[in-house]
Parts: C-alpha cells; sequence; structure tokens
C-alpha cells in the first residue's frame, strides 16, 4: 500500500509542476536506490539533474549499531530538461579569489599530469617493446616447434602415401594372379566339360540319363532341404543353433530312413541327443545308434568319454558324434576312442554306411547263431581296423560320388545354358539331351 500511494503521489506531483519546473525529493540511505529507479520511470531517465548529498548531522545517531550515517539525499529531476532555463549565480569575491587559487593547483595539477603522463608513455613503450621482443621469440619457438612438425607428417605422408602404393601394387599383383587363376580353371573346366560330353554322348543311354536326371533333381532338392535347415540352425544364439542343428539331424534321419525308429532323447536326460534303432524289413531291431550334436568353434576332447558312457547307458551298438569342428586327424569323419564323429555334410553317408554293416552284422549273427568260434572271428573282424577302413572307403565312395555328381551337374548346367543361348528348337533341344539307343 506505502509503494501503491508512492507511486500515486509522484504521478499527481508530475501533474502538477509546470513544464520548466524541478521537483527535489528527500530520502535517506535505504530509500535512496529505489527512490531513483522509481522516479527514472515516473520522469524519465533525460530529465534526471542531479542527486545533492546532505551531511545533516556532525555526529552519528546512538541507535546506530554498525555504521555511523551521517548523510541523506536529495534527488533532483526536472518535468522537461528540454525547456528548463540555466541556473546562474553570481560569485562573491571571495569566491573568485579562492577560484585564482585553485587555477594555480590545476595548472600544477596539469603539469604534473602532464610528466606522469610523459612517463607513463615512456614505461609503456618500454613494456611493449619488451613485449614485442617476448613475443616475438615465443613465435620463433612456435614456428619452430610447428615446422618440426610439419617435417614429421611430411615424413609420415611419404611413407603412407609409399605403403599405399606398395598395397596397390600388391593387390594388381594378386588381382592378376586371381583372373589368371580363374582363367586357368575355366580352361580346365572346359576340357572336362567337354570330355563328359563326349562320354556321355558315347555310353549314355537314355535309361541312364532319366536316371541321371532324377539324381540330379534328388541331390537338388536335398540340397536346397540342407540349405533350408541350415539357415534355420544359424539363427538365434548358440543354445538355440545347437538344438536347431539336433532337429535338423533327426528330420534328415527320418526323410532318410523311414522305416527304422528315431527318437530325440529328453532334454536334461542322459543318453545323447538322438536314439535310432535300426529296423529291419521284418518289423525287427538289428541295432541301435546314439547321435550326439556339437556345434561349438573349438573341439573338446571331454566330449568322447561322455558320448561314451551314454552309449553303454541304454547299450547302443555305435556312437556318432556330428560337429562342425573335428580333430586335428579327422577331415570330414573319422574315429576317435571308438566312437565315430562326422561333419555336417557328412553325417548323413556315414549313418548310411554304419546302417548297412548293422543290418549285415545282424544276418550274419542269425547265419552264424550258436557257432561259438565263427562269433569270436565276427568279433575280432569288427572291433578290428578292417571294419573301420571298409566304413571309411564307403565314406569316401560316397562324397566322391557326391563331388562327381555336383561337378557334373554344373558343367550339364553350364552346357545347356550354352544350348538354350543359342536358340534351338524343343525338338532339337530334346534330341541333343536323349542319345540314340543305337
Amino acid at each position: 500500500m506505502n509503494a501503491y500511494r508512492e507511486l500515486t503521489q509522484f504521478y499527481i506531483a508530475k501533474i502538477l509542476l509546470k513544464e520548466d519546473g524541478v521537483i527535489f525529493v528527500q530520502s535517506d540511505d535505504g530509500e535512496q536506490a529505489y527512490l531513483k529507479i522509481l522516479m527514472d520511470e515516473i520522469f524519465g531517465r533525460d530529465n534526471f539533474l542531479t542527486t545533492f548529498v546532505w551531511q545533516k548531522k556532525s555526529s552519528g545517531s546512538q541507535h546506530s549499531k554498525h555504521i555511523l550515517d551521517f548523510h541523506e539525499y536529495i534527488t533532483v529531476f526536472s518535468k522537461n530538461l528540454d525547456i528548463l532555463p540555466e541556473f546562474k549565480i553570481q560569485r562573491t569575491e571571495k569566491q573568485k579569489e579562492s577560484f585564482k587559487l585553485k587555477d594555480k593547483y590545476e595548472k600544477e595539477l596539469l603539469k604534473a599530469k602532464e610528466d606522469a603522463k610523459l612517463l607513463f608513455e615512456k614505461e609503456r613503450q618500454h613494456i611493449e617493446a619488451k613485449a614485442r621482443i617476448n613475443a616475438k621469440n615465443e613465435i620463433d619457438i612456435e614456428i619452430k616447434d610447428l615446422n618440426t612438425r610439419l617435417e614429421e607428417r611430411d615424413k609420415q605422408l611419404d611413407l603412407a602415401k609409399a605403403n599405399e602404393l606398395e598395397l596397390r601394387k600388391r593387390q594388381r599383383e594378386l588381382e592378376d594372379k586371381e583372373k589368371d587363376l580363374e582363367l586357368e580353371l575355366s580352361r580346365r573346366l572346359e576340357q572336362e566339360r567337354k570330355l563328359i560330353y563326349e562320354q556321355a554322348e558315347a555310353n549314355a543311354t537314355e535309361a541312364n540319363v532319366l536316371k541321371l536326371r532324377e539324381k540330379d533333381l534328388l541331390l537338388d532338392q536335398m540340397r536346397k532341404q540342407i540349405d533350408d535347415l541350415r539357415k534355420r540352425a544359424d539363427q538365434g544364439p548358440q543354445e538355440r543353433q545347437g538344438e536347431v542343428q539336433e532337429l535338423v539331424i533327426e528330420d534328415m534321419l527320418k526323410e532318410a530312413f523311414p522305416a527304422d525308429d528315431i527318437e530325440p532323447v529328453a532334454k536334461g536326460k542322459k543318453g545323447g541327443d538322438i536314439v535310432q534303432r535300426i529296423m529291419n524289413k521284418a518289423g525287427q531291431c538289428v541295432g541301435t545308434i546314439l547321435w550326439e550334436s556339437k556345434r561349438t568353434k573349438n573341439w573338446a576332447d571331454v566330449w568322447i568319454p561322455k558320448l561314451k558312457e551314454d552309449q553303454r547307458e541304454i547299450k547302443a551298438d555305435l556312437a556318432i558324434l556330428v560337429s562342425d569342428v573335428l580333430p586335428e586327424k579327422a577331415k570330414r569323419i573319422g574315429n576317435v576312442d571308438g566312437v565315430w564323429v562326422s561333419d555336417f555334410s557328412s553325417f548323413q553317408g556315414l549313418g548310411l554306411a554304419l546302417r548297412s554293416s548293422l543290418i549285415e552284422l545282424a544276418l550274419t549273427r542269425n547265419a552264424i547263431a550258436g557257432q561259438q568260434g565263427k562269433m569270436e572271428v565276427l568279433y575280432n573282424y569288427l572291433s578290428g581296423p578292417q571294419f573301420r577302413q571298409r566304413i571309411e572307403a564307403i565314406m569316401e565312395s560316397f562324397n566322391i560320388m557326391r563331388s562327381d555328381l555336383e561337378s557334373e551337374k554344373s558343367t550339364m548346367q553350364r552346357h545347356w545354358a550354352c544350348l538354350l543361348y543359342t536358340s534351338p528348337s524343343p525338338r532339337d533341344r530334346t534330341r541333343s539331351r536323349m542319345p540314340s539307343s543305337a
């Protein structure tokens, strides 16, 4: 309320004040700052004249606790400074004498100021000259440092350019070697294609061509299925990938051996991953194969004892471990301490060979039932190196046959593509694929 009342009073005083009038407002230390801001707002900062400092008493008040208060302030504002007349006061003789003395002091003070100015100027020039010298020395040092850095960078750049040129040279040499290798391979493939085509024209019959076509179709289907299943197996974390590979192996075994009883081992239960019970034509179980799947980056020797223990637990005849990584001595298949090991691409052929051996073994057992001597001979044969070498030979033949079929298929596809590129008639293409029965 007090601030509002004061604001209202000042506005009324401004209205009542003449255009060339002046207002004097008294205040103490606590009011002077706020009063100046308030009057600037009402009268305008351009209409401010001055603030008089008035010593109202010679000693402080007894109520002053910290700093003695001797002064008060008189703030002066005009209503319109542009039309305010000048305040001229006539000086007395005494005042004029004081001004003469003041002029003398002012001259001496002016001279002292000029001397100080000259001294200051000399000192400033001295300091500037010294600063220039120091700055020059510092700049010289920085320039030397920069030149040294530039030289080092130039050396590094030259070294990098030399290394880049050497790398580009090696890259060109590798590219040239790769092109030469591709050209040599193309020539060899062309020779092989011509040789296979000539042999096919000379020896193949219509039935053989149909069988070859049927095998190619079967291989294409199996390859697509393997690729699809491998893509599924490559997804997810490592544990999930291992489970996917187990499912893939189980599906491929069921598809390859539909007559057998193939069951997965429950998770957390001993006994490997998959149990394959081999059935003969009469529906009798003639043998058991325990499958274990591993999909890791490194081979672990502890897998073999664990799988042999699981084999003894379920009384399986054979145990096969399928892994992406094999021991150093095994390339695609091998036998480690009585356990067969195989990579993913060869496990189906290994299973086929071992299954055939177990079926033959069952037939032999039935044929020589009651003949203890022959049983010992048979046991020695199965536990000896001849049986293992026979299985390895079967697997090598299987892999060679598959490689030959794939190579022959690729060659025939390129041949058919060349024939199709020349755009012969459908009848001519049929005649070129089917040699005459004569």
